[in-house]
């Protein structure tokens, strides 16, 4: 997915590094290199260490300490291929796509496990007890349906002052009556904190 949005120039990488630079454990100067790679790549999948050097305006071997680095890390790979009679290097980016997808992934499954905490803890407020295994397995299933925690206090906020009794099935019916009002927003890949990443 994210390879796919790089190839298509809607890719904010700068952001994406910076956002997981402690994860990603690079030093400032491969989180540098990897941003120019990044730069160059669409014009250039041939850039070598001398033009990446030239471009950051760095020694030839500050850059290659990095591009070792990056390849230690297995972020980036290297093969040398022949073009007009001479061997020049060829850079593949995937490694460090499918290790940011995977973080993003963390990261989306963080934000929905603290949705799910704040949504059971108003929904316990209301009901005053504890849920039950069936109503915890409903809130999750809500998430999953697309839903936002947003919506999801929404519809709770609404049958607290409409209905006489607090009931989770009327949550559940106020939020897939509303569903008839607005299209469903989904919950794949792209949502959420993956959208972020997207250039406006």
């Amino acid at each position: 997915m994210l390879e796919k949005l790089y190839n298509m120039g809607c890719l904010d990488y700068q952001r994406l590094i910076r956002m997981f630079s402690s994860k990603l454990e690079l030093s400032s100067n491969a989180s540098f290199v990897l941003m120019s790679i990044l730069d160059n790549y669409h014009t250039n999948p041939n850039i070598n260490s001398t033009n990446l050097a030239a471009y950051m305006g760095k020694s030839k071997a500050e850059v290659e300490e990095s591009i070792v680095e990056l390849l230690n890390l297995d972020y980036i790979q290297i093969q040398l291929v022949m073009k007009n009679g001479k061997s020049t290097e060829s850079y593949r980016l995937s490694p460090f796509f499918i290790k940011c997808e995977r973080l993003l992934s963390e990261l989306k499954n963080e934000e929905e496990e603290n949705d799910i905490r704040a949504i059971n803890s108003v929904l316990e407020e209301n009901l005053k007890r504890a849920l039950s295994r069936q109503e915890l397995e409903q809130v999750s299933d809500w998430l999953s349906d697309g839903k936002s925690k947003e919506e999801i206090l929404d519809a709770i906020d609404f049958v607290k002052k409409t209905k006489n009794s607090f009931r989770l099935a009327s949550v559940n019916k106020e939020l897939y009556n509303s569903q008839n009002q607005a299209p469903a927003k989904g919950n794949d890949m792209i949502t959420s904190v993956f959208a972020q990443m997207v250039k406006s």
